[in-house]
């Protein structure tokens, strides 16, 4: 279903005409993902088309925009960089929230190990930033071209520096239920500085009781 004249027009407001489209070629371009042919099994490569893209600039405007959603009863979805069909709207009558403009790295705090970034900034952006200070992020493996948001999600914001690093293998460690021996610090050390996981696995071999058949490892 096409959007009430009114409700596009609300949009529209907010983002400027250059910033929402509903055209069909451009909604059929973000309907479009990776493994949606696998998941859906009937050869057709597309999911839900949204009913219209808007690219919001400022977090002020993507306040604006869910308002004006909420005010005429329709859903939204956010999209940043994109990974496969869970991007897509979920059900018909949804609009796409596609947050590339908002790509720029706002804060990066050296001494308390954070950044504050925008939503489209990439792994790679925010890495080459950290190298100048000497610093260093994880890469989510779905590549560092796509946002970098994810990684305090799958890996934390510990992994902005080795020391990062080390704080979080002990809380992974101590989660899986291993003991606090004294030397772990100095294990955990040893692998992140030699970088090598057959360090880490043996270690974990070592560290864990020989009976227990859950061992992950």
């Amino acid at each position: 279903m096409a959007l009430e004249r009114d409700t596009y027009k609300a949009l529209e407001d907010i983002v400027g005409t250059d910033n929402i489209s509903e055209e069909p070629a451009v909604l059929d371009t973000y309907s479009l993902h990776c493994f949606t042919k696998a998941i859906k099994g009937t050869g057709d490569p597309f999911g839900l088309r949204p009913e219209a893209i808007v690219l919001p600039g400022s977090t002020e405007e993507v306040q604006a925009i869910v308002k004006a959603c909420n005010k005429h009863k329709i859903k939204f979805k956010a999209l940043s960089t994109g990974w496969g069909p869970m991007n897509a709207p979920g059900s018909e009558g949804t609009v796409q929230l596609d947050l590339r403009r908002m790509n720029r790295i706002l804060e990066i705090n050296e001494k308390a190990m954070y950044a504050v970034v925008e939503p489209y900034v990439i792994g790679a952006q925010l890495q080459a930033e950290l190298m100048k200070r000497g610093l260093n992020c994880n890469i989510t493996g779905a590549g560092s071209n796509t946002s970098a948001i994810p990684l305090t999600g799958l890996m934390g914001i510990a992994f902005m520096s080795f020391m990062g690093i080390k704080k979080h293998w002990a809380q992974v460690f101590l989660k899986l239920g291993f003991e606090d021996p004294e030397h772990l610090v100095d294990l955990i050390e040893k692998y992140v500085e030699e970088g090598l996981n057959e360090v880490a696995l043996e270690t974990l071999k070592e560290l864990k009781d020989d009976e227990d058949e859950d061992c992950p490892f």
